[in-house]
């Protein structure tokens, strides 16, 4: 759900909540309400689920890949170990 979509659903739920005898600064109180709800959401630093989903994928990669280097890199230092060994 888009950003925008949030603020105006949070806002009309907000708006729809007010006692009756506020509820004739409805307008102004909405937008005051979508304001504020704008500033606070962008303040955490959202992401889209679709971006959340590729930043997810992309780290499953990389753990993945470094795994594969880590064990490639014991094999490595197994060789190595195993050389210097025989040379004593």
């Amino acid at each position: 759900m888009a950003l925008e979509q949030i603020v105006n659903r949070v806002s009309e739920q907000l708006s729809q909540v007010l006692p009756p005898g506020v509820r004739q600064l409805r307008g102004d109180l909405e937008e005051n309400i979508k304001a504020v709800l704008r500033e606070a959401l962008a303040r955490m630093e959202l992401v889209t689920r679709e971006e959340f989903d590729v930043q997810t994928a992309m780290l499953a990669r990389t753990r993945g890949r470094l795994e594969a280097v880590e064990a490639e890199l014991r094999a490595l230092e197994q060789r190595v170990s195993a050389l210097e060994s025989r040379q004593k």
